[in-house]
């Protein structure tokens, strides 16, 4: 609780700000990381049950790798990130990748960077985002890549993508899955609400299923996201008090 950690690594060698890996159960609270040439936090190689609870992570970068404020890779499963700020990383606010499974992302607040949550590079199963602010990221609200097999699906609920360049960017793979994507708030983003593969969906199109898209989105008027992201970063603050 209430720990920090910072300028860790060099521009030859990723410094994380804490690694959880092959770590099975652990609470962190409060957290703040910043400026270390990794990512600000890892959680790696089938670690388990992780609880990120407030906290803050950002200007994560400069080493040999793209860094981001908070990552879940290879293998790690059930771990929760909740009423965080990720902002000014390098690379993502928050990356879910390498079959990482069951991981919640929630009414967390992320910005100024390259994208805010990301669903990339084979993540694994079971995933859910819900109400969560993106805005005024480099380049997407919500990035959405697969590489090498189809995104397994995802759930993104709530969500407000606001004033970045996109709102939620897919490739071809990314965009395979079975994901569930409703109730999110698109608004202001430059280049469109929606990107696959060049063909762009603004948010008055989102009234249509877009089938073309292998997507259902819905508008939903003014229901748009639950409670308008109200609690977002309020809540719980760095220290983990309300």
């Amino acid at each position: 609780t209430r720990g920090s950690s910072s300028y860790n690594g060099t521009a030859t060698f990723e410094g994380n700000g804490i690694d959880f890996t092959a770590c099975n159960g652990a609470i962190l609270t409060g957290f703040n990381s910043h400026h270390n040439s990794g990512n600000g936090l890892d959680a790696i190689l089938g670690s388990a049950s992780i609880v990120i609870e407030g906290g803050e992570f950002h200007d994560s970068g400069g080493g040999p790798y793209l860094a981001s404020g908070v990552r879940f890779d290879t293998n790690s499963t059930g771990c929760i990130l909740r009423h965080a700020r990720s902002y000014s990383n390098q690379s993502a606010g928050v990356v879910i990748e390498d079959h990482a499974s069951g991981i919640t992302i929630a009414y967390n607040l992320f910005y100024d960077n390259t994208a805010g949550m990301t669903a990339t590079n084979e993540p694994g199963s079971g995933n859910t985002y819900y109400n969560n602010v993106c805005y005024g990221n480099r380049e997407e609200g919500m990035a959405v890549y697969n590489w090498r097999e189809p995104n397994p699906g995802f759930t993104a609920n709530n969500n407000i993508l606001a004033a970045n360049k996109y709102g939620m960017r897919f490739n071809s793979l990314g965009a395979a899955g079975a994901h569930v994507i409703d109730y999110n708030l698109y608004y202001g983003n430059s280049h469109g609400a929606v990107e696959r593969d060049g063909a762009l969906y603004s948010q008055a199109q989102l009234g249509f299923t877009a089938t073309d898209m292998g997507i259902a989105f819905t508008f939903m008027g003014l229901a748009g996201a639950i409670m308008q992201g109200a609690l977002v970063g309020k809540a719980i603050d760095r220290y983990g008090e309300e």
